[in-house]
């Protein structure tokens, strides 16, 4: 089963990297004003293909990204790290519907948080008004990056999906240069964050990161992709996604730097998303 996209009433989140480096952050419950119900979270990796409708979509590397999201458990002696919950995901839907809702009220809850983006860098822009998809779009500058997401609750923060094979969306638009990638947080790549209760990673986001997989291509009407959780990598300090500590998803784009011929307006629009 598929859930629509619409995404409303999102937060500012803080953000600490380097462009080389693009490190981005998120929200839950506590910091994001957003309510949510229903939903699973998606991924990005590295080198492996997912197809793309009837293309491919091949993988490549790219510099890991990490992402706001909720975590879960109890707390670990020692350094403080959270346990994952590890709720059962019982049915595939992940993206938001109408006004932010998510999926099934019975299953995962969530919700999605505020466009990030690195210093002095503007942040992507959101249209809701078209119902089941939102339209992301920005005109960025060689060397700058944006992105957004959607992180899990109900009432836990983290998520076993392992009995799905990984994350089917429908995305499309133009990016010009731009690269864009699918990025997932997962419990044990997630700094420790006694606030909101998540995390096992032991630093901040300079030493930890998500896994993620590269978009290679996006069609110009919205398409379906499918990215197998196991081309999902790249994190730290696990560089492999595990299907059964999610956290949230997100969409990131970075414009390379490259001087004046590099040009990447993004116009993008995204659809369901689900596990399959």
């Amino acid at each position: 089963m598929s859930i629509r996209t619409s995404i409303d009433g999102f937060v500012r989140c803080t953000f600490i990297a380097a462009v080389a480096v693009a490190v981005g952050c998120g929200g839950d419950k506590t910091t994001d004003t957003t309510s949510a119900t229903g939903g699973t979270a998606s991924a990005v990796g590295g080198a492996t293909s997912a197809s793309t409708g009837g293309a491919t979509a091949s993988s490549s590397g790219g510099t890991p990204a990490t992402g706001g999201a909720a975590a879960s458990g109890s707390s670990t002696a020692g350094n403080s790290a959270f346990t994952c919950a590890k709720s059962v995901v019982a049915t595939p839907g992940i993206a938001p519907g109408k006004d932010g809702i998510w999926g099934t009220a019975t299953d995962v809850t969530g919700g999605a948080f505020a466009p990030y983006a690195g210093t002095d860098m503007t942040k992507l822009a959101l249209d809701t008004t078209t119902a089941g998809s939102v339209n992301i779009s920005d005109d960025m500058l060689p060397g700058w990056y944006s992105g957004f997401g959607l992180y899990l609750k109900n009432p836990e923060k983290c998520f076993d999906a392992s009995k799905y094979t990984g994350i089917r969306m429908t995305i499309g638009g133009t990016v010009g240069d731009a690269m864009v990638y699918l990025q997932v947080q997962m419990n044990d790549n997630y700094p420790i964050d006694a606030t909101n209760s998540k995390g096992a990673c032991v630093g901040d986001w300079s030493s930890c990161s998500n896994n993620q997989f590269q978009l290679a291509t996006l069609t110009p009407t919205p398409t379906e992709v499918e990215v197998p959780f196991a081309s999902i990598t790249g994190g730290n300090p696990q560089a492999q996604l595990d299907p059964s500590q999610l956290l949230g998803v997100q969409w990131q784009f970075n414009c390379p730097s490259g001087g004046s011929t590099v040009s990447c307006p993004i116009n993008v629009s995204i659809g369901s998303v689900v596990f399959y």
